[in-house]
């Protein structure tokens, strides 16, 4: 009988890498070194590519999927209805790719106030940017299309990650989207995110949640709260009145609290932002002129006033912090609760990790390039 050692020798064995998940989040400044990244995970796809899209200008992004679709691969692409038209998808369009137009607009009767609502397809928005290749490999963008800024491209490799992620492709590609109601007028989209949490290999872990079947606003509220050193704050548009006030209340008791808000503060809910102006003296806020500014919530990445190091957070919404309510003093705002989008979070339980770093240093380097935000 020929020994079992000799049976396995030149067989490599499973690297311990391999039951763990991986990311990588890198910070790029324009949209072509996005582009790159999905062109490079696309064409490197064997047998399924995933698409969710907010739209698609691009072309060579475009001819990438059309590419795989011609060498056999399994393509499916989901996007925002108002995109129709833009360069990309009629490119898609004319070679037959399936694509999935959601996110239209949506009416129904909302028992919580007793009435018939209805809300636009601008109003009803697709933010998700990603794509899942074979079901072992996600990319993430916190932006596609062009403009001045910087962008995270989150680079996730792990079945379970993929698993999810496909699932939410799935659910809107095939007709559950953030507008879809049940016969009870409620949310109809199931939570695809099984697992919250992907430990990985490293001093990190990784945790994604799905809007608007997971609250997303919701939760950047919660963690505001739970906060027990640094809260810092980057979006284009603020424009919620709980979050507003959780970060004054903060500032109040002496926590770091910083607020960077985009060109677009106060477009779409122009009251409830006026609340950052009129009702937070003392908070330190600034505005940034970039025309891509992405979402960013650092989260104690200092130490506390006892000297200790407690869970940080960098969280990176898919969209703006949009009001996590239907309504703000009686009128409906655009809100988080209509929204196809994400939230993809490193967390370090020890001392801030330096991919962490890396994300406050993008923070850091707005901070500098902001100008102040005047109070009325």
């Amino acid at each position: 009988m020929i020994p079992l050692l000799f049976l396995t020798m030149g067989c490599e064995g499973p690297q311990l890498s391999d039951a763990f998940h991986q990311v990588n989040v890198t910070t790029v400044s324009s949209d072509a070194e996005v582009v790159n990244a999905f062109v490079e995970a696309i064409d490197g796809a064997s047998a399924r590519v995933s698409v969710l899209v907010p739209g698609l200008e691009s072309d060579a992004l475009a001819q990438a999927i059309i590419n795989a679709q011609a060498r056999g691969v399994d393509v499916t692409v989901a996007t925002d209805v108002d995109a129709r038209g833009q360069s990309g998808l009629s490119l898609l369009e004319s070679a037959s790719v399936p694509i999935r137009y959601a996110n239209d607009a949506v009416s129904y009767f909302d028992f919580a106030i007793n009435s018939s609502v209805f809300w636009t397809s601008e109003q009803v928005v697709m933010t998700h940017t990603m794509v899942v290749v074979d079901e072992i490999q996600v990319v993430n963008a916190s932006h596609l299309g062009a403009g001045e800024g910087s962008r995270f491209i989150w680079t996730a490799r792990g079945e379970d990650i993929a698993e999810d992620m496909d699932i939410e492709q799935n659910q809107i590609f095939g007709g559950s989207d953030a507008s879809s109601r049940t016969a009870f007028d409620s949310l109809a989209k199931s939570v695809a995110d099984l697992r919250w949490m992907y430990p990985t290999q490293t001093d990190h872990n990784l945790e994604i949640w799905l809007g608007p079947q997971e609250r997303l606003v919701k939760r950047v509220i919660d963690h505001t709260y739970g906060a027990r050193a640094n809260i810092w704050v980057m979006t284009n548009d603020l424009a919620d009145e709980g979050l507003i006030r959780a970060l004054y209340a903060k500032r109040r008791d002496g926590f770091d609290v910083r607020v960077i808000v985009g060109p677009d503060f106060g477009r779409t809910s122009p009251n409830s932002s006026a609340l950052l102006l009129r009702e937070t003296p003392g908070l330190d806020k600034r505005q940034l002129t970039d025309a891509v500014v992405p979402t960013l919530i650092i989260i104690d990445t200092m130490r506390d006033s006892l000297g200790r190091y407690n869970v940080a957070r960098g969280m990176n919404v898919s969209h703006d912090l949009w009001s996590a309510n239907r309504l703000f003093a009686g009128s409906e705002v655009l809100t988080d609760q209509l929204v196809d989008g994400s939230m993809w979070t490193l967390t370090d339980v020890t001392e801030p990790s330096g991919e962490l770093l890396n994300m406050q240093q993008v923070f850091e380097d707005a901070w500098d390039r902001a100008t102040p935000l005047l109070e009325e």
